[in-house]
C-alpha cells in the first residue's frame, strides 16, 4: 500500500497504489519526481485493474504521463486482470497479471494456464512474453 520506488542498474521499479480506483496527490507528486530518473527502464506496479479507476480525469492524466515518459525511456505497467495479457498503447506496454484462481493440486490441473511468469527483454525492441510452467 502507499507509494514507493527503488532504482537498479536495470531501471526503476515504482509501486503506485490505486487500490481505492484514485491515486491520491501525494502519489503523484513522488510520480512525477521519479519519472524525471535517467533509467531508461521503468517498471511500474499497480495494485488495482487501471480500468476500474474511479476518475476518467485522473487515468487520463497517468496516461498522458507516461505516454509522454515513454518518448524516451521503456514504460512497463504491471496491473492484476482477470487474464493475462499485453498491449501497446502511446509507446507504453501494459502487462495485465492474472492471478493463481487455486493453487491447489486440483487447481493446477484445473488452471494450468495460470502458472507462469512474464519475461522482459530489454533493448531497441522491448519484449513481454509470458511462459508457462506448464
Amino acid at each position: 500500500k502507499g507509494y514507493s520506488s527503488f532504482e537498479d542498474e536495470k531501471g526503476i521499479y515504482i509501486n503506485l497504489d490505486n487500490s481505492k480506483g484514485v491515486i491520491s496527490r501525494t502519489q503523484f507528486v513522488e510520480f512525477k519526481k521519479d519519472l524525471k530518473t535517467s533509467k531508461k527502464n521503468m517498471f511500474i506496479f499497480m495494485n488495482e485493474d487501471i480500468a476500474f479507476m474511479k476518475s476518467a480525469e485522473t487515468l487520463e492524466i497517468l496516461k498522458k504521463m507516461l505516454s509522454e515518459t515513454a518518448e524516451s525511456k521503456n514504460v512497463f505497467v504491471f496491473y492484476p486482470a482477470d487474464g493475462n495479457g499485453t498491449y501497446t498503447e502511446n509507446n507504453v506496454n501494459f502487462i495485465k497479471v492474472q492471478g493463481i484462481k487455486n493453487s491447489s493440486a486440483k487447481g493446477i490441473l484445473d488452471y494450468p494456464e495460470d502458472f507462469g511468469y512474464y519475461s522482459v527483454k530489454i533493448g531497441d525492441k522491448p519484449k513481454i512474453l509470458f511462459k508457462s510452467i506448464f
